[in-house]
Parts: C-alpha cells; sequence; structure tokens
C-alpha cells in the first residue's frame, strides 16, 4: 500500500464524527472520481485478480460467494463517496462501502491499487472489517462497482461519484407519503390541521374521511352535515341499493334516531326482500370480475370469514379491517392460481361426480342481513367449494392428516348451504400437481343446522360490537 497510515489515521479522523456521523474530505493529493476519471477494469483483470488471490479462490472452488458479494444490486447502492489518484502508471481508488446488514453504520474504507501500464488489479483491501484479513465482501463490491462503471462510459454525460451511496441513505428518506400529502396543505386549505392522523382503532380512516366531508359541506341548522356520505342515497334506490349494507345504514339513520343494531336489522328485511336478493345472486355470477360483488360483501360476514368472525374477541383487529374492504393491493400467487385452475377444476369434478354446477353469485338471505356467501358452484342439490394449495403441506390448510375437512372450511360450506337451501356440499382440493395429473380429492359435507345456527350467533355478536358501532360512530 502506497498510502500511508498516517494518512489513514488522519481519513478515520475527519470521517467519523460523533454518534456514528460521517463528514468525508479528499486525502492530499486525492481527486474526487467521476465516470471520465476512473480506471477501466474489464472483466479479465477482474477475474484474474480473483483468481490469483486465495483470500478469494481457496474458501469455495465455484466462487459462488465472490460473485454474490460483487453482484449489481449491492455495489451500485453500496458505493460513495469515491477518490483517486494517479501517479506513475498506478492508480489509487479509495471508497466508502455501505455495510449491507447494518446501513445506519459508518462505511467501510476500501482501497484499490490498480497498475494501469499492464492494466492489472495489484490489490482490494477493506480497512474496517473485520473479515478483511481474509478477504471481505466490500472489496469485492468495490472491485465489481468498478468494472460496471467503467464499462459503461459516457461520452456526453459525466456521472460524479463524490457522494453519499443510496443503501447508506435508508432511513434517512421518506418511505412513504401518506394521501393527505398530496395535496395543498395552505392555512386556506380545505384539509383542516385537526385531520392530523389518528391513532385509533380501525374506524380512523372512516372518521377522517367524514370529518373531511363535513369540513368542505355546509351544515344544516336542523340536522347534521349535508355530505354525501350520508345523503347520496335518492328516494329512488336500485336493486344494489336496497341490499347493500352501507346504503342501508345510511337510510336508516337519516329515518330514525335509534342506533339500536336490531332496529336496523329489521329496518334492512324490509328492504331485503326475497326477489331483491335473487336479483343481487343473479347480477354477481363474475364475483371477482363485478364490482358490485365487492361492493356488496363490505360490511358484510361471509362465509369465508364466518368461522373467524364466531372465534373473534378482538373488535377492532384485522378482522374488521377486512370486513371494511382492506385487502391486498395485489393478489398472491395462490390466489391467481386458483382463479386459473378453477374451471378446469370444476370440469375434473363434472366428469369425476356426473353432477352439473353452475356459477353463483353472492347468496343474501332477509333474515339474516349482515352475512353473505359465495360458492364456487351450485346445482340442484348441492354447493361447491374449489380449493388449489400450491404444496402438500397448504392441502392441510383444508384437509387434515385424517382426510377430515378443517373447521374453517367447514364453517365455510356449512353456510354456503344454509343460504343457498340445499343440504349437502363437496368440497374439491386440487393436487399440488393438478397441471400435470388432474388429480382433485373430492370430500362431501352434509348439513348441519345446529352448527349453523351457532356460526349465525357468535358471528353476529361479533358484528354487533365491531362493524355497528363504527357505521353508527360518525
Amino acid at each position: 500500500m502506497r498510502i500511508l497510515e498516517n494518512d489513514f489515521s488522519f481519513f478515520y479522523h475527519i470521517t467519523h464524527l460523533q454518534e456514528g456521523k460521517m463528514s468525508h474530505r479528499l486525502l492530499e493529493g486525492f481527486i474526487k472520481a467521476d465516470s471520465n476519471n476512473i480506471p477501466i477494469v474489464d472483466i479479465h483483470m477482474f477475474s484474474d485478480y480473483i483468481k490469483k488471490d486465495s483470500n478469494f479462490i481457496a474458501p469455495e472452488i465455484r466462487c459462488v460467494k465472490a460473485t454474490r458479494n460483487g453482484r449489481e444490486s449491492y455495489g451500485d447502492s453500496a458505493i460513495g463517496y469515491v477518490q483517486l489518484k494517479r501517479t506513475h502508471g498506478q492508480c489509487t481508488i479509495i471508497a466508502a462501502c455501505c455495510p449491507e446488514q447494518s446501513v445506519r453504520s459508518k462505511s467501510y474504507r476500501v482501497q484499490v491499487e490498480i497498475d494501469l501500464t499492464k492494466s492489472e488489479i495489484k490489490s482490494a483491501v477493506c480497512h474496517d472489517c473485520i473479515a478483511s484479513a481474509g478477504g471481505c465482501k466490500h472489496a469485492l463490491a468495490v472491485l465489481g462497482w468498478l468494472h460496471r462503471e467503467s464499462e459503461k462510459k459516457s461520452v456526453t454525460e459525466v456521472q460524479a461519484y463524490w457522494k453519499k451511496s443510496k443503501l447508506s441513505r435508508v432511513g434517512n428518506t421518506i418511505k412513504f407519503v401518506e394521501a393527505k400529502s398530496l395535496c395543498s396543505r395552505s392555512k386556506k386549505s380545505r384539509f383542516s390541521s385537526t385531520l392530523e392522523r389518528k391513532k385509533t382503532p380501525a374506524n380512523s380512516f372512516y372518521r377522517e374521511v367524514v370529518e373531511w366531508a363535513n369540513t368542505v359541506t355546509p351544515q344544516s341548522q336542523n340536522s347534521r352535515s349535508q355530505s354525501s356520505l350520508y345523503y347520496h342515497v335518492s328516494e329512488e334506490m336500485s336493486w344494489c341499493d336496497k341490499v347493500d349494507i352501507h346504503v342501508l345504514s345510511l337510510r336508516f339513520r337519516s329515518r330514525h334516531q335509534s342506533k339500536n343494531v336490531f332496529d336496523f336489522l329489521a329496518f334492512s328485511k324490509s328492504y331485503m326482500t326475497t326477489e331483491n336478493c335473487k336479483v343481487a345472486e343473479m347480477n354477481t355470477r363474475d364475483q371477482s370480475d363485478n364490482a358490485e360483488w365487492f361492493r356488496l360483501r363490505y360490511c358484510r360476514i361471509t362465509a369465508s370469514k364466518v368461522y373467524e368472525a364466531s372465534k373473534c374477541n378482538t373488535i377492532d383487529g384485522s378482522l374488521t379491517n377486512t370486513l371494511f374492504g382492506a385487502n391486498k393491493l395485489r393478489d398472491t400467487k395462490a390466489m391467481n392460481r386458483g382463479r386459473k385452475l378453477e374451471p378446469l377444476v370444476l370440469r375434473e369434478v363434472h366428469i369425476k361426480t356426473n353432477m352439473d354446477f353452475k356459477r353463483c353469485g353472492l347468496l343474501l338471505s332477509a333474515d339474516h342481513p349482515v352475512f353473505g356467501a359465495s360458492p364456487d358452484g351450485i346445482s340442484s342439490t348441492h354447493v361447491l367449494e374449489i380449493k388449489c394449495p400450491l404444496t402438500a403441506k397448504t392441502k392441510l390448510n383444508y384437509i387434515n392428516a385424517k382426510g377430515e375437512i378443517v373447521e374453517k372450511v367447514k364453517s365455510q360450506i356449512q353456510l354456503q348451504m344454509a343460504f343457498s337451501g340445499r343440504r349437502m356440499g363437496i368440497l374439491c382440493v386440487a393436487d399440488p400437481d393438478f397441471e400435470k395429473n388432474k388429480n382433485v380429492e373430492i370430500v362431501p359435507l352434509s348439513y348441519d343446522e345446529e352448527h349453523v345456527k351457532c356460526l349465525i350467533e357468535k358471528g353476529l355478536h361479533f358484528w354487533t360490537e365491531s362493524i355497528w358501532p363504527i357505521l353508527t360512530s360518525v
């Protein structure tokens, strides 16, 4: 090494201040590196150095770790504050390399020596890492970065390398932007400072929306706010309005002073006639491809959630959020596979059972307005539920080791039978390798009226304690 230890002591002293903060400065004789002055490090120079240095080649013959440590995804974001000095055909490069596992810690100093006349990497040493004596990842990361940057030089653009690395900025930058921050926050802004996000239960967002609506809509002297959240329901209701829990709750509150949940259930029953429920089922047979299907599930305990609702003791937890519409932004791999395989599995079930199943929309009942069920298929005698697990392990989420339907799925099918008037159900679980073997495990299930009564009773208790108070809290 041609840089004196005193120089490095000085470099360390000026770059490591109190509380781990860093202030990088150029060493004497060094200049800031950019895309015009860094030396060329081609793939042959890189590979020759790896092959001749026992610290990198001895631990593993295949150089898997060396390849991983020099990867683009790490080096390009971890390297910063690069400086260099050229003297007599030699080039010394010093770079700050941010540690991958502790990005808020001080960066490691990596020094690379290159013989420009021979196009040869003489050495690459990390001066701060405890693993540097045996060859560490940071030296390889800098070498990999040098190779990539020297090969993509542009004649029209100069890229500066004397700057903080992207990785070291993690934790200092904004990780997300709240929706309210996208709008103006001026003094005359319609968004009042009182709408700062509250650390309240699951209904905080719902409350904020209504509060905001009240700030932009004039108050009536003899009535509550005229915001559209309360009065968007017209006198002439569509078929969807008549079975929509949210719309019904707004109409109930606009016409009644009572907040009694059983008064609301009786009110809902007057709109949710048998005919309206049939229309709702017919118009939602596309299920997840249908906007009304999602709308009518809002604030309802569906068959897939009835078991959780019957067991849940947390009134403001994730289940409450889910019933209010909180869902994943993207479908999981399992969900995508299930939608893709569903018609194929249905075809195999038809072959094996000789039963014809048709698509079914959201099944509703005037007797139980806050519940709903959407079986994957329905025949004149049976309801059908299809599951498509990705692995043998996830298959146990539907059928246990004894070949029995697990309680959650059993409850789901029981509610489907209750709302469809069928007395038999079928669970069809596609093999994890269904695409290859077309195997489907079919498990029949009989209707259990007592089980359904228990589910509805406990589920209604959960809805009364967790969902209804939020609907009536604003």
